[in-house]
């Protein structure tokens, strides 16, 4: 008959370190890391650690060598066994085996892996433009280890997907997306809402519509002043006192346009210098031309 009792039994004795696994330890590309031993008795007379089935270090009665691509870049506590590496590349990814006192400890399984780039942010929208979705973007390869995708605005998450979708009804300003992975994160730009855009636009179509009302009433006021219902704006635009003055020096200046000699003050000293100076080219014309 089967004994369930010695089955739980195996299960927890024989455990994941048992077999010679553990939680990996992550490094960065160029950084440094530390692989820790675990808990050794009595004091440290030699250690070793291998990398996969290459010796990487090995101190044996104070005599100290590193061998291959650790050299020069490694260090070895042998107080604790514990061995730090330097300027960490991709290959230096892979099981670690320490061995101390000339007894073999469990294993360790480094990962070295490159930092996250910046991302960036694309919009696709539907033909009806009710729905946009927003893309992280960024060239993400296995040797940037396991990514993850965010979402958020402001301090809020929105998604864990690499795609966000949002709609006229996301009154959020503003989105940013961020790339996770062991060892750094990154974040975009803050990009806008393409639905809050409508709101720029209209403003602009205010400033315009003013605008030209504006123009419009100047224009205006010019031919009824011409008509001499406005007798006031020759004070505020007085072009026509000088069209007569022009009058009388294109008299006296033959062969010279009366628009080459007219002070050109009449011109610019006003913000809608254009108006004025059609409605000045007008007077003069009026009084200097023969009828």
């Amino acid at each position: 008959m089967f004994d369930f009792r010695s089955f739980f039994v195996v299960v927890l004795v024989f455990s994941p370190l048992e077999f010679g696994f553990a939680d990996p330890t992550y490094g960065k590309v160029g950084d440094s890391v530390v692989l820790d031993p675990g808990r050794t008795s009595g004091p440290i007379t030699s250690v070793t650690w291998k990398h996969r089935t290459d010796l990487a270090l090995e101190w044996i009665e104070g005599e100290l060598t590193y061998y291959r691509t650790f050299k020069d870049r490694c260090e070895l506590d042998n107080t604790t066994g514990s061995f730090t590496i330097r300027n960490l590349t991709l290959q230096d990814s892979g099981e670690y085996t320490p061995e101390i006192n000339n007894i073999v400890l469990g294993k360790k399984e480094l990962k070295v892996i490159k930092p996250v780039p910046k991302p960036t942010v694309s919009v696709d929208c539907n033909n009806e433009k009710t729905v946009c979705d927003l893309t992280c973007e960024a060239n993400i390869t296995s040797e940037f280890g396991s990514v993850i995708y965010k979402w958020k605005t402001g301090d809020t998450e929105l998604s864990n997907n690499k795609k966000l979708s949002v709609t006229p009804k996301n009154e959020e300003s503003s989105f940013f997306c961020m790339l996770i992975n062991p060892v750094n994160n990154s974040t975009s730009d803050e990009f806008p809402n393409p639905f809050s855009g409508g709101n720029s636009a209209t403003t602009v179509i205010v400033l315009v519509a003013l605008l030209l009302v504006f123009v419009v009433a100047v224009i205006g006021a010019v031919f009824m002043n011409r008509a001499g219902h406005l007798p006031f704006l020759d004070k505020i635009f007085p072009c026509n006192e000088k069209a007569r003055s022009v009058k009388r020096r294109a008299a006296l200046m033959k062969g010279i346009h009366p628009l080459d000699v007219l002070p050109s003050s009449c011109f610019y000293k006003s913000v809608m210098f254009n108006t004025i100076v059609l409605y000045c080219q007008n007077n003069y014309q009026n009084s200097v031309m023969p009828t």
